[in-house]
């Protein structure tokens, strides 16, 4: 994010502590009960790909929609976790242990979610330490990258297990995808307020000046 504070543009972007979350990287990084390449035919299936709907028919027979290409590129270079849901909710789709948190710190959980069949699109749970944050639905039209996200504390300096879930267990359908996911502190305002006291003079300065030219 890009804060413009007396002329000059301040960057607050924070390193993300999710590691492979847009999945460049591959089938790396993450943790999951699925099993995975076989997003076809098979529920409780995942596949690292470009694109979840080809090729046609031996990837994806079921699949209802054009096909798409990931939320970080949009073209055929960028990857996706593409899943093909149903049968156990209780099945770890995807999930990593993430370290060096600051307790009392307030970080922000971000994730992109599509569904690659219209029916019956899946319901993602998002949990921390075994704790439920947030329920998903997973869009009803084809081939959409809806974006949620969610604030939470770290209450441990240790780790904190971010995980997701599917919560619909219906065989037909819920076939979704998941791409760029994040895991980022909130900046604090003080650290905001203060970057706005340093430019201030030179704001307040620059404005005067600019009055007095204005009335000369």
């Amino acid at each position: 994010m890009l804060v413009c504070l007396g002329g000059f543009a301040i960057s607050q972007a924070s390193a993300n502590l999710i590691i492979n979350g847009d999945f460049q990287a591959g089938d790396i990084g993450f943790s999951t009960a699925y099993a995975p390449n076989a997003i076809g035919l098979t529920e409780n299936t995942y596949s690292v790909v470009n694109n979840p709907i080809g090729p046609a028919p031996a990837q994806n027979p079921y699949a209802d929609s054009q096909p798409y290409f990931d939320h970080t590129l949009g073209t055929a270079d960028g990857l996706m976790m593409a899943v093909n849901g149903a049968g156990n909710s209780g099945l770890l789709v995807w999930g990593q242990t993430v370290s060096g948190l600051t307790v009392g710190q307030q970080y922000e959980f971000s994730l992109w979610l599509s569904s690659w069949d219209s029916v019956s699109p899946a319901i993602v749970d998002v949990r921390i330490d075994s704790v439920t944050q947030a329920t998903l639905n997973a869009p009803a039209a084809t081939g959409v990258w809806v974006n949620h996200s969610f604030l939470w504390t770290a209450s441990s300096t240790s780790a904190a297990f971010t995980a997701i879930y599917d919560n619909n267990i219906v065989a037909q359908g819920n076939d979704f995808a998941l791409d760029d996911i994040s895991l980022v502190p909130v900046p604090e305002p003080t650290t905001m307020i203060a970057g706005a006291l340093l430019l201030l003079p030179f704001g307040a300065s620059t404005l005067r000046i600019l009055r007095k030219r204005q009335t000369a």
